[in-house]
């Protein structure tokens, strides 16, 4: 009834696998005694247990613990195989989840091992040659508390967040798409170019024009009054072609083509060896800055092949200011980029990509507006000289910061004091 595999299997000591994901980085392991490759991915062998999985009614009970290899010497001869899953929580906790997904098989399946398990990493535990981690089932939206509209002045709403419990705050620019109805020097002019809840000044806009392109091939053959080049890319009937006959132009229209052979209005003076040239029509992408904007007229450094009827995007500034480092001094980071954000910085947060690929994410504890400073909040890793960053402001929650933001339509919080109390009236009162 059984096969060889399935007993071992269930009367056997299957190989535990453990995958360990953080944003797009992922760590394979095994409790085999060899390294176990399995379609395009290797497990690694390595010191690592875990306790009984528990499915119980209550998610507390259903908490397990990973032990791991991993040495905190900084002078050992040589390190585990699992010690780049621990530097994740060391020097510093990461803020980001670190998803661990328990599988079983055996070695010598060709299939991939059973998930029994999936969680989160949720506490650490060091000793000085093991770490012992603590496990979560995944969290659901059940667990989070504050869910809903509250009957507050403050607006209760999570910044820059989508949906009905977020404020849904563009934190970059707004695009408006406008169908041109004027041009005029550099002035373009479209009905939807109204004002925003940010300025189109030191933005900047986007297009797709068709600009004529020059292209040019070799003849190989010439036979009556057919040429055969050795390109011809974009070559339609009706296509001009011309070439030097001497010192003497030429210029011929296409009627038929047969492959890479043309029929030619005229050949006179076309020889073999000889170049010949056409003009070809292809679609590009222009983008200019916006320097000015009355009404519905914008004014662009670049106007490229812009004409009436153009569709043209136009973004305003961002709420983010993306900057690059000149100077770092322990928690305080220094751009000149940081002078231009619209509202303080403080209580918002920086990103950054790290060596390693992974999206850092700090707090930003003060920052003045105009100034090119700011102070992260404690907890690494701090950026260096030169990398890029995008920091974010935040929001303080008011009507006023809401409508300097244009964002008062998603304002969660309330201005007016209900005349009665709810109480029987109506679900529906807030």
């Amino acid at each position: 009834m059984f096969d060889a595999l399935q007993r071992a299997r269930f009367g056997g000591k299957p190989v535990r696998f453990f995958l360990f994901i953080r944003q797009s980085l992922t760590w394979r392991y095994c409790t085999a005694d060899r390294d176990i490759t399995l379609g395009e991915h290797t497990w690694l062998s390595a010191q690592i247990s875990r306790s009984d999985i528990k499915q119980t009614p209550e998610p507390a009970k259903d908490k397990i613990t990973i032990k791991l290899a991993y040495l905190l010497d900084p002078a050992a001869e040589s390190y585990p195989a699992t010690q780049a899953l621990g530097d994740n929580w060391q020097p510093w906790v990461p803020g980001d989840d670190v998803r661990v997904i328990c599988a079983e098989g055996h070695y010598g399946a060709t299939d991939l091992p059973v998930a029994q398990w999936t969680g989160v990493v949720t506490g650490v535990k060091f000793g000085d040659v093991e770490m012992e981690l603590t496990c979560e089932p995944a969290p659901n939206t059940s667990k989070a508390i504050n869910q809903g509209a509250k009957w507050q002045i403050s607006c209760w709403k999570t910044v820059y967040s989508t949906g009905l419990r977020g404020c849904n705050l563009i934190p970059g620019p707004i695009a408006v798409v406008g169908t041109l109805t004027a041009v005029a020097g550099n002035n373009i002019t479209a009905a939807e170019f109204v004002a925003q809840a940010r300025t189109f000044v030191g933005g900047t806009a986007a297009w797709l024009a068709d600009m004529p392109v020059a292209r040019s091939a070799v003849v190989t053959a010439v036979a009556g009054s057919t040429a055969t080049l050795d390109d011809v890319t974009d070559i339609e009937v009706g296509t001009e072609l011309t070439w030097l006959d001497g010192v003497t132009p030429r210029v011929a229209t296409v009627s038929a083509i047969a492959g890479s052979v043309l029929t030619l209005s005229d050949v006179t003076g076309l020889t073999v060896d000889a170049t010949v040239e056409w003009e070809d029509v292809e679609e590009q992408a222009f983008s200019a800055n916006i320097t000015a904007h009355a009404g519905t007229t914008l004014t662009l450094d670049d106007v490229t092949g812009l004409a009436v009827a153009s569709v043209v995007t136009a973004y305003t500034i961002p709420l983010w200011v993306d900057a690059v480092l000149t100077a770092v001094d322990g928690l305080t980071l220094t751009a000149a980029e940081f002078a231009g954000a619209l509202f303080t910085l403080a209580g918002g947060y920086l990103t950054y990509t790290a060596t390693n690929g992974l999206l850092i994410r700090r707090g930003i504890a003060s920052h003045v507006l105009g100034s090119d400073t700011l102070t992260l909040t404690a907890g690494g890793p701090n950026p260096g000289i030169d990398t890029a960053v995008r920091a974010l402001p935040t929001c303080p929650r008011t009507w006023a910061a809401c409508a300097a933001r244009g964002n008062t339509l998603n304002y969660g919080g309330a201005i007016y004091k209900p005349v009665k109390a709810p109480e029987g009236s109506s679900m529906s009162w807030g």
